[in-house]
């Protein structure tokens, strides 16, 4: 059941912070690996958890990105406030299944899981859509999908190790919610500076969510200095490396 999920965790880093800090064990991290061993259950989804309104709500947000990328594809202004309200409805089913989890009581294994990868699945079909159909800066959404493969990587490895899903944090909602913005800005007939300033920010927000997973990532599976040092090393490698890849396309509109 969540409520137990969520009590081993808390057990696991509490009981780590409370050994580290009288010198009792090695990196704080070992500990939370041992404890994670003997704390540790199988993640169970039921099949009635995919009718929880939460889920569905989840669910819903890749089903409604078909009709917004057929929209996309039409160049009628007239058009263009059913994409604004379509738009709006997909970016709000991400707040409301958060809301009404917590409300209804209906937190689950299944909804952690399924709420951020219902968000890759829509953001990356829609943005392709815009790439292909409307010229959407592609440096974008190479990174997002960049950071979303990490994020993915390292949410199933740590699924593996302790048992545990990553759920979504305040930087990858603030992403979620500034870049959907951004693409809604850039169908419409708005200034170009708005929608700029926008994606901008939207860099700023794949990097900063970026960042605050993968240090998650680091101080659950790799808390010993030289694990650590390599780690980091290796991901700034790989995230030069792709912007790199992509330095000679536009990066704004």
């Amino acid at each position: 059941c969540p409520e137990a999920s969520i009590t081993r965790l808390t057990i696991c880093k509490r009981l780590t912070v409370y050994m580290k800090k009288r010198e009792l064990i090695p990196p704080a991290g070992n500990l939370f690996r041992i404890c994670n061993k003997h704390l540790r259950f199988i993640m169970k989804v039921r099949l009635k958890e995919f009718l929880y309104l939460p889920n569905l709500l989840s669910l819903s947000r890749i089903i409604l990105a078909v009709p917004l990328i057929y929209l996309i594809k039409s160049t009628k202004p007239e058009e263009y406030l059913i994409v604004l309200i379509v738009g709006i409805i997909v970016a709000s089913t991400d707040f409301f299944d958060g809301y009404f989890s917590r409300k209804l009581n209906q937190v689950t294994e299944l909804g952690i899981v399924l709420d951020p990868i219902a968000d890759k699945i829509s953001m990356a079909a829609v943005f392709i859509a815009l790439i292909i159909y409307k010229g959407f800066p592609l440096p974008l959404i190479v990174l997002l999908i960049y950071r979303d493969l990490m994020i993915l990587l390292m949410g199933a490895i740590l699924i593996k190790d302790s048992g545990h899903p990553v759920m979504a944090n305040f930087w990858g909602k603030l992403n979620t919610t500034v870049i959907a913005f951004a693409g809604l800005l850039f169908i419409l007939p708005v200034p170009k500076l708005l929608i700029n300033i926008f994606i901008v920010i939207s860099y700023g927000t794949i990097f900063m969510s970026g960042f605050s997973y993968a240090r998650i990532g680091q101080q659950m599976e790799f808390s010993a200095a030289g694990k650590k040092t390599i780690y980091w090393l290796a991901l700034l490698l790989i995230t030069l490396a792709v912007i790199w890849f992509i330095k000679d396309f536009n990066f704004i509109v």
